[in-house]
């Protein structure tokens, strides 16, 4: 029997029958839990999802990635993947939306509370890494991600910049966030354009083409509330909706930078990077990729994308956003400057970086 608040929250008529259809289970029992929605059935306890409108492709990735990874006799990293439904696909079309089916993991979330937990995120986060190493996708976005480096992509969003500003001067009237972003475009463009040369620097995608070898999948969410340990005390990540195709620089970046922004700690990053590549090791060139991905103003031009180009945001909202991506990008200038001294100092490599970046 369907609990009353599964009900409520799903709105889906027949689920349990929509269940049986798509995955041959007996249902047992279906209960509205605190984490989620958990079905219980014939042949185990699993956690049913919502899938995003759009991410479903996402998902065809992370099951071909789970069917990789459990091909790798040498893989470390544990990845729970959705059940594939009778029509062998990753999730399955209900009448108000679409869902997916998880194993049901029992264990306790992990808290970042203690230097060697973040430690232990980097060395998962490496083993991932290794056990991707050499996978392909069947999925139509991954093929076309893969086909895009990072130059082509940089090149569109400068080109981009320039267009937002000018239609910002053709403006009658700029708005509040038209303002404040323009007095920032000196700033904006310089980090994309220095991203861009630092890239072509370090051989660009000649260089990406040859890194990608090593990993090309990035999980894309490493957050506290993304981590879980399982009884046995092995860590494991949660929430592969962010999962996409590029270099583990991508990866290792977002990582560095969460832990900045949580800790401020330049200690911490510095174990994070030993603590990552004693499990997997780290090419020179990638070291560089990593400062060329930081230099990239990632959340300024996805905010002006968003504003500009797909989405009605409210002007205060988008003043707001703004206000924290440029409180965001400070923090990320001190880490550049922090993640240049490390590599040059504790890791022994030489890493220029960008002049202005580095000055006092």
């Amino acid at each position: 029997m369907l609990t009353l608040g599964a009900r409520e929250l799903w709105a889906e008529v027949e689920l349990e029958q929509l269940l049986k259809v798509n995955y041959n289970l007996r249902i047992k029992q279906i209960d509205h839990l605190e984490r989620g929605i958990k079905v219980t059935a014939d042949l185990g306890n699993f956690l049913l999802e919502p899938v995003a409108s759009g991410t479903e492709d996402k998902w065809q990735i992370v099951s071909d990635l789970y069917q990789h990874v459990a091909e790798n006799a040498e893989a470390f990293f544990q990845l729970h993947s959705p059940r594939i439904t009778c029509a062998g696909k990753p999730y399955f079309h209900g009448y108000h939306g679409t869902y997916l089916l998880l194993p049901w993991l029992n264990g306790e979330p992990f808290y970042l509370t203690k230097k060697g937990y973040w430690g232990r995120v980097a060395c998962s986060l490496a083993q991932f890494h290794m056990a991707g190493k050499g996978f392909k996708s069947s999925s139509f976005f991954s093929r076309k991600a893969t086909a895009r480096c990072w130059k082509s992509q940089w090149q569109t969003m400068l080109q981009k910049l320039e267009l937002y500003r000018l239609s910002v001067g053709l403006a009658a009237v700029p708005s509040s966030f038209d303002k404040m972003w323009t007095e920032q475009f000196d700033y904006i463009f310089a980090m994309l354009e220095d991203a861009l040369k630092y890239y072509d620097k370090q051989g660009g995608d000649k260089t990406y083409r040859s890194l990608s070898e090593l990993c090309n999948i990035c999980y894309g969410n490493v957050r506290e509330k993304n981590l879980w340990l399982m009884p046995k005390g092995e860590l494991r990540f949660l929430n592969w909706s962010n999962v996409y195709i590029d270099l583990r620089a991508q990866d290792i970046k977002d990582l560095l930078i969460y832990a900045y922004g949580r800790t401020g700690s330049k200690s911490l990053i510095t174990y994070l990077l030993k603590s990552y590549t004693g499990i997997y090791q780290l090419k020179e060139k990638e070291l560089h990729l990593i400062y060329a991905a930081m230099l990239y103003p990632e959340r300024i031009m996805a905010l002006l994308d968003a504003v500009y180009n797909r989405e009605m945001i409210a002007e205060q909202d988008a003043l707001m956003r703004l206000t924290k991506v440029l409180q965001f990008e400070e923090r990320k200038l001190k880490l550049l400057r922090i993640y240049k001294e490390i590599v040059n100092k504790e890791l022994g490599l030489p890493l220029s970086g960008v002049r202005w970046v580095h000055k006092s």
